[in-house]
């Protein structure tokens, strides 16, 4: 594989076809040659008949969870060097975007890990800058956005990083999983999504350790659109799988004494000094 490969995977659950195919011709439109895994995580569900081009790989998926179906593609890919896209199907996006996202990435060899800045169907922006979260974090945005705003506006605005200029590149230590672009020599290093949470926190904890490890960072001048539907604030049983997977996540980081929730988020200040960011 030259140095250069890139591969992109989409993990889908009774997505809309229109919006698959959307992605992988985008996708295919790059100078670059990229491998694309389609992970089917619909049990009976088949696109398989769909996407008949040698670039594409079809896997059929049992319910596995977010992470642990882009892991299906991540581990038939990381042992190569270059690049991996993790892509929501409800993204959209220009396909010159995927271009100079590569690369920029082959520009600059100590990112390890970048997400674009985010846009809704309706045109308002999605925060992408967060910082390494609390429980109270959490809870706070669960509870109607009129209330956490009048009550903890300066604590909610700190964790969404507002203080920093978002025209510019931000080193960030939380990108959002809905769009994320890996350097596969550090994916061999600090390692894949963690398979214990179904969904939600997977970006989370993922992001934590590659800022641990390296260079992670926001860049705004790509954008990529995201339809966010907010499924676990429309679906109880979504809102039950969003609780029980994030205390998980604290279980695993603690709750109120994280091992190095402190020192990451500190380190955003450091980083993020003039003339630091490349």
């Amino acid at each position: 594989m030259s140095e250069n490969s890139v591969s992109a995977s989409i993990v889908v659950f009774k997505s809309p076809l229109e919006e698959i195919e959307n992605i992988i011709v985008k996708l295919q439109k790059s100078s670059f040659k990229i491998k694309i895994y389609l992970i089917d995580n619909y049990p009976g569900g088949s696109f398989s008949t769909e996407f008949l081009h040698k670039d594409v790989i079809y896997i059929a998926s049992e319910n596995v969870g977010y992470g642990a179906g882009h892991n299906k593609a991540i581990k038939k890919i990381v042992s190569n060097d270059g690049f991996h896209f993790v892509i929501n199907p409800d993204i959209d996006f220009d396909y010159l975007t995927i271009e100079k996202m590569i690369k920029k990435m082959i520009d600059n060899p100590s990112y390890s890990l970048v997400g674009p800045r985010l846009v809704g169907s309706d045109g308002g922006e999605q925060c992408n800058t967060k910082l390494i979260p609390a429980p109270l974090n959490f809870l706070l945005r669960r509870l109607p956005a009129a209330f956490s705003n009048s009550l903890f506006s300066v604590y909610m605005s700190k964790f969404e990083m507002n203080e920093y200029d978002k025209k510019q590149p931000v080193f960030v230590p939380y990108l959002s999983g809905c769009f994320m672009l890996f350097r596969n020599s550090s994916l061999r290093s600090v390692g894949m999504f963690d398979e214990k949470f179904f969904m939600y926190p997977e970006d989370v904890d993922i992001s934590r350790r590659f800022f641990e490890f390296g260079d992670v960072l926001f860049l705004p001048e790509f954008e990529v659109m995201h339809a966010w539907e907010g499924a676990s604030r429309k679906s109880f049983k979504m809102f039950l799988i969003h609780i029980t997977n994030m205390a998980l996540y604290f279980n695993k980081w603690g709750w109120i004494f994280d091992r190095n929730r402190k020192d990451l988020n500190q380190r955003v200040i450091i980083l993020n000094k003039p003339n630091k960011i490349l």
